[in-house]
């Protein structure tokens, strides 16, 4: 499934037609608002350690680096990036799926967020010492579990 998120953002393939009636647009912008604003807050919180490693500097430079580099960002994180204090804007990554089907946004941008989000936790843990390695994995595991309840 995360391996199609890609091809279904480069219109590569499409996702199958559903056959059911056509559901109505719903405002579902303060749902798809809380879900980046909630990663928005670990990916600041894996930022603070990081800069406290490397420096500020720096750590903006390699996040917005990774971000680059991920084939999986590219058409979310399009004309957003994360500034000085590791944040992103929350209302660009909406408007980037804004044209996807309502039933698809919600999924498209936590599977995004979180497909980000571990590959962001692998690239900086290479900066941290082990303590910091293992308080930053303890802190994102339970922040993600809290997400999900």
């Amino acid at each position: 499934h995360r391996a199609l998120l890609p091809l279904i953002f480069a219109q590569v393939i499409a996702p199958a037609a559903s056959r059911e009636a056509p559901v109505a647009e719903v405002d579902d912008q303060p749902h798809l608002l809380r879900i980046a604003q909630r990663y928005e807050t670990l990916f600041r919180r894996i930022f603070g350690d990081l800069q406290r490693a490397v420096g500020p500097l720096e750590a903006q430079q390699n996040m917005n680096r990774i971000l680059r580099e991920n084939p999986v960002s590219h058409e979310l994180f399009e004309g957003a990036s994360f500034n000085v204090q590791g944040g992103f804007d929350a209302n660009a990554l909406i408007a980037n799926i804004s044209e996807l089907p309502v039933e698809e946004r919600r999924q498209v941008l936590d599977d995004t967020l979180n497909t980000l989000l571990s590959f962001f936790l692998f690239e900086v843990s290479q900066h941290l010492s082990a303590e910091a390695k293992t308080r930053l994995f303890a802190d994102i595991s339970a922040a993600q579990t809290e997400g999900t309840a």
